[in-house]
């Protein structure tokens, strides 16, 4: 039986972060066994960190999400 397809599938998005960074975040993430993240890892805390951002959780972002009045759509 054919697994079913996901309702939310996920869109491949190109980043470029600072090797500093990114070697952090690798050590941070490391499988103690293989030294490496292990998969998924990445996509887990970038989407983690994204609902915060759109929750209103994150406060010293100098983005805003984006909100809609109701007044602006009448």
């Amino acid at each position: 039986m054919p697994r079913p397809r996901k309702v939310d599938r996920p869109i491949d998005k190109k980043l470029s972060i600072r090797t500093s960074i990114v070697e952090e975040i690798d050590s941070q993430l490391a499988d103690p066994l293989t030294g490496k993240p292990r998969y998924g890892a990445w996509t887990e805390l970038v989407e983690s960190l994204l609902m915060k951002w759109m929750s209103g959780e994150v406060p010293d972002c100098h983005i805003k999400p984006k909100t809609v009045d109701l007044g602006d759509l009448l």
